[in-house]
C-alpha cells in the first residue's frame, strides 16, 4: 500500500478516457473497487462488480437482472442437497444424495457456460451500439479486501468474464495476493503467486 498503484491506475484510466478515436481504438472504461463492497448486504464481489460494468455499459435492466440472477446461482456453487436427507439412513438414501448432488453440480456447470456466453454476448452488443472495440475494466484496491473473497473474486475473471473484446487490468500487490491463495487453499509459501500467473496473464512492475 502506498506505492502509486492507485495513482498510475487513475492517470490510465484519464488517459484512455480522453485520447482521440485517431489515437486509439475507440474504448469503454470501467472502474472497480472491490473493497467498497465487502461488507455489502450481497457479500460476492462479483456480483457488486456485474453492477458496476452495467452502470457503464447500460444493457437492459432485464438482462442486467439475469446476470446479477446468475452470479448469485454460481456464487453459491453446488447447493446443500445433503440437508434433505438422513445420512445416516439406508444406502438407498445415500443414493437420492448423489442424485441430488449430482443434479445441483450439473445445473452449476450449466450456469457457469450460459453466465459466459451471455456475458460475452452483453459486452459484444453494448460495444458495437458505442461503436467501441474493448471492455477495460480497471481493478484498484484488491487486496484490501478479505483473503477468501479477493480469490474468489480473480477466479470469477478468469472462469466466468474472460470473454472476446474484454480486458481486465488489475493494480495489486503479488505478494499479498499470492498469501492469500495460500491461506485459502493450504498452498506452502510461494505458490501461491504461481497459481496467480494461471490467472493474470501479464505483469508490469
Amino acid at each position: 500500500w502506498g506505492s502509486g498503484k492507485s495513482t498510475i491506475l487513475h492517470y490510465i484510466e484519464q488517459h484512455l478516457r480522453e485520447k482521440s478515436v485517431a489515437d486509439y481504438k475507440k474504448v469503454t472504461v470501467v472502474h472497480f473497487e472491490p473493497w467498497k463492497y465487502e461488507y455489502s448486504e450481497q457479500k460476492d464481489l462479483l456480483y457488486a462488480l456485474i453492477n458496476c460494468i452495467g452502470k457503464e455499459i447500460k444493457p437492459t435492466q432485464k438482462i442486467l437482472k439475469d446476470l446479477t440472477k446468475d452470479v448469485i446461482t454460481i456464487g453459491s456453487g453446488i447447493l446443500r442437497a445433503i440437508r434433505f436427507v438422513d445420512i445416516q439412513a439406508t444406502a438407498k438414501d445415500l443414493e437420492l444424495v448423489e442424485n441430488l448432488i449430482l443434479s445441483e453440480h450439473e445445473r452449476w456447470i450449466d450456469s457457469v457456460e450460459n453466465f459466459r456466453k451471455k456475458f460475452e454476448e452483453v459486452v459484444s452488443n453494448v460495444l458495437k451500439k458505442k461503436q467501441a472495440d474493448k471492455l477495460i475494466v480497471l481493478i484498484d484496491d484488491l487486496d484490501r479486501c478479505l483473503p477468501d473473497n479477493s480469490v474468489k473474486l480473480l477466479e470469477g475473471f478468469k472462469n466466468l468474464l474472460s470473454v472476446e473484446k474484454s480486458l481486465f487490468f488489475l493494480a495489486i500487490d503479488q505478494r499479498v495476493i499470492g498469501e492469500m491463495i495460500e491461506k485459502k487453499y493450504g498452498l506452502h509459501y510461494g505458490y501461491g503467486r504461481e497459481y496467480l500467473t494461471k490467472i493474470i496473464h501479464y505483469y508490469y512492475e
